[in-house]
């Protein structure tokens, strides 16, 4: 304010104090006709004329004033005044102000006019919910909207402010409003409502990381938390992960944020098909399809979902394409398990002479492309003897067929030891449960030869994988591995090599497991068959009955 303004104020204030009124309003009158736009002037000169109670007056230089565009300070001096007088008026320029000066903070004083009419006061704050800005005074509005419907118990209106609140507000601003919403909840809801709030809480802290960083394992989080409330919010969750797969997958992907995107682009897949919102399914699958090419991406299951949506469309053409392609490009042992198990049950209703001679065999195809896709899994010849065998109805040949497959495999060095011996335990296995004799057929004694010279290949490595699977040995095998045992012990005591130490304790424990298994079944001399070795190999001390003994005997040893 200026000197001269300042000298204005208290000229008249001058003539006030003198008591001179109507010269005081002629001083006045030529200020704010010089001045228009200085607050001060306006204010003290209304205020002198609410003190001498000249209303009308009043009002007519509020009007004036108004009409200049002041700050909404002025509208609040008018509006404190007609509160006295006329409600009405008061409410005349509430409008007045919101559409000049519109805020979240003059909509809610508006409403608070109208605090002994709650009908008027609700009017207010709906029109407030489309009108005013979500600025930093938004969440009082909704504050106060909320407040007022509880006192004046309309529960439901005041429970559906606060969620509108929570959904509009940024999240930033609303912590408030989510601290009410629970008070309420806990004094005027229910288990459910009370869950819902906490799941809303729980919504705004998914989205709020998903601001700060694109995490698709939040993604799921979330998707999860939005199927508990209905296929509307599903939906929504799952078109804003497509979208956001649509706009870029990871861009530096590990094999868990890639594992967590397909999840999440699987699912949607799924879910598109069960709901019938078939938009969803088409973009995730062509954002699955057009993502494996991928370098980091040697998943199974873009495949198994664009497949086996496929299948729910009855299109088993379209599946198989889907599958072969995934097997060429990804060559994963699980989409084999998939691949199989489809063809698996298609076969159910053929014979099994027809599919035992059929070159078509599906299955068979696949176990054999799997077995070359991934010669290092032994998981993959293994089942594709128990089909052969499956499909066999006592046929000897093709019994003969399938334990040569496993073998082949069994002898295969490429093949780690490990699982050569798991393959090996698998054909003695089928031989046992199968029964057969024949010419064509080997007996139960020729594979476990073939699967202790298989493990020989590997020296102790391979030989100390044995005792893992001694039930499948018969008792003349036990005491003929046992034999293989104690002369390498003596051939490593005999070469007084220090890399031999850590073999020989190998056998010497696989030795342990052997008689832990063989003495309660297997009638033999321990001195000769099952003889622990101490100090000399040839004058085996036996220890006592038992596995315990056998491993105390041990350790007095290593002392």
């Amino acid at each position: 304010m200026t000197r001269r303004e300042k000298l204005w104020i208290a000229y008249g204030k001058f003539e006030i104090a003198s008591q001179n009124i109507s010269l005081a309003k002629n001083v006045f009158e030529r200020a704010v006709e010089v001045f228009p736009r200085v607050f001060s002037l306006w204010d003290t000169y209304t205020r002198f004329l609410i003190d001498i109670e000249d209303f009308t007056y009043a009002r007519e230089v509020f009007s004036r004033w108004l009409a200049w565009d002041p700050e909404p300070k002025a509208f609040y001096r008018a509006i404190a005044l007609e509160k006295q007088l006329d409600v009405e008026r008061a409410a005349e320029i509430f409008e007045l102000l919101i559409e000049r000066h519109p805020a979240a903070r003059h909509w809610a004083d508006y409403a608070k006019l109208y605090k002994r009419s709650y009908t008027k006061a609700r009017i207010v704050f709906r029109r407030a919910f489309h009108e005013a800005p979500l600025d930093k005074d938004a969440p009082k509005l909704y504050l106060d909207y909320a407040s007022a419907a509880t006192a004046n118990g309309d529960i439901d209106e005041a429970r559906s402010v606060y969620s509108k609140g929570l959904a509009d507000l940024p999240r930033d601003d609303s912590g408030q409003l989510y601290d009410a919403f629970m008070q309420f909840e806990q004094q005027h809801g229910s288990e459910e409502t009370i869950a819902a709030v906490v799941a809303e809480s729980r919504r705004r802290v998914y989205d709020s990381m998903l601001d700060s960083d694109n995490s698709w394992a939040t993604r799921a989080e979330l998707i999860r938390l939005e199927s508990r409330f209905g296929v509307e919010r599903a939906a929504a969750a799952y078109r804003a992960a497509v979208s956001a797969a649509d706009t870029g997958l990871p861009s530096s992907p590990t094999r868990n944020a890639w594992r967590a995107c397909l999840a999440v682009l699987a699912d949607a897949v799924a879910f598109s098909d069960v709901t019938g919102l078939g938009d969803i399914g088409d973009t995730a699958q062509d954002i699955l399809l057009n993502a494996v090419p991928h370098a980091e991406l040697r998943s199974s299951k873009p495949f198994t979902a664009v497949g086996d949506r496929a299948l729910r469309h009855q299109d088993l053409e379209g599946a198989r394409q889907v599958l072969d392609v995934g097997l060429d490009m990804t060559g994963s042992p699980k989409l084999f398990r998939h691949y199989i198990a489809l063809e698996t049950a298609l076969q159910s209703s053929i014979p099994a002479a027809e599919l035992k001679a059929s070159p078509d065999n599906k299955v068979r195809y696949l176990y054999h492309k799997w077995a070359d896709t991934c010669p290092e899994d032994p998981i993959a010849v293994e089942d594709l003897a128990r089909y052969e065998c499956m499909i066999a109805e006592g046929d000897q040949t093709q019994y003969a067929r399938a334990l040569e497959l496993l073998a082949a495999k069994g002898n295969d060095e490429a093949v780690p030891a490990s699982a050569r011996n798991h393959i090996w335990t698998t054909c003695v296995d089928m031989v046992r449960s199968t029964g057969a004799s024949s010419d064509s057929y080997p007996d139960l004694d020729s594979v476990v030869s073939s699967w202790i010279e298989s493990m020989e290949s590997d020296g102790i490595s391979g030989l100390a994988l044995i005792p893992d699977c001694y039930l499948a040995l018969p008792a003349a095998k036990l005491c003929e591995v046992d034999s293989r045992f104690v002369e390498l012990l003596k051939s490593f005591r005999e070469s007084g090599e220090d890399d031999a130490d850590d073999d020989e304790y190998d056998l010497r424990t696989a030795r342990s497991a052997l008689v832990a298994v063989a003495q309660p079944t297997v009638a033999v001399r321990e001195d000769e068959a099952l003889g622990w070795w101490f100090e000399d190999v040839d004058g085996a001390v036996a220890p006592s009955t038992g596995l315990m003994a056998l491993m105390s005997d041990s350790d007095e040893d290593e002392q």
